[in-house]
């Protein structure tokens, strides 16, 4: 599970052929980049095609620095649960507010994606000896980490979530791993006393 704000829409670049859509983003990308995003933050080789590709790119082309990734480059980060990816959502969003002392607010409505992962050669770094990659703040180590795990040809990293305890998260690299992206939920987070609550979730489209 993955959950994003609202991208700006480009569901549909699904309905076009698939050998015309990696010309089509190109195009995109030089009318208005708010669009499309950085879509140098694309993984090279293959570019995701049919139901949910949108939603894919996006993912990569609007990527901020993460745990495992730098600005250099994009990673589609998830949860194996809800739970955990609303835990690793509410923290950014937490220190965000609170470094800026907002007042109490309805946020704009963030989508869940469900996504089949089909990543063959993974790192497990879930019983990592190295703390290092899993400090709270400082994502140096395991930036540093990431990039030998992608220079080295893997699909990404499984890795325990610091957010939530028992929560396992994902980093990958390769879009060719991603499929069958689709909404499954509509959250909204409100934010009020220093906390954020997260409520009305409903399904979109069906799971």
């Amino acid at each position: 599970m993955r959950v994003i704000p609202f991208f700006p829409p480009i569901e549909l670049l699904e309905k076009f052929d698939p050998s015309l859509q990696a010309a089509i983003i190109a195009e995109l990308a030089t009318v208005d980049p708010q669009i499309i995003g950085n879509v140098r933050l694309l993984p090279r080789g293959t570019v995701p095609t049919g139901p949910g590709a949108s939603h894919i790119i996006t993912s990569y082309t609007f990527s901020r620095p993460g745990r495992f990734n730098d600005e250099m480059a994009g990673a589609f980060h998830g949860g194996e649960s809800l739970s955990t990816a609303i835990a690793e959502t509410v923290h950014h969003i937490l220190r965000a507010l609170r470094d800026s002392n907002a007042p109490p607010q309805t946020l704009p409505p963030r989508r869940v994606l469900h996504v089949d992962i089909d990543a063959n050669h993974v790192v497990d770094a879930r019983s990592a000896v190295y703390p290092q990659i899993y400090d709270p703040d400082f994502y140096g180590e395991s930036q540093r980490f990431g990039l030998v795990v992608r220079e080295r040809g893997h699909d990404g990293i499984v890795y325990r979530s610091v957010r939530r305890t028992g929560g396992e998260c994902i980093a990958v690299y390769t879009v060719a791993s991603l499929r069958e992206c689709h909404d499954a939920r509509e959250l909204v987070y409100r934010y009020a006393d220093g906390q954020v609550e997260v409520s009305e979730v409903h399904h979109v489209t069906g799971e």
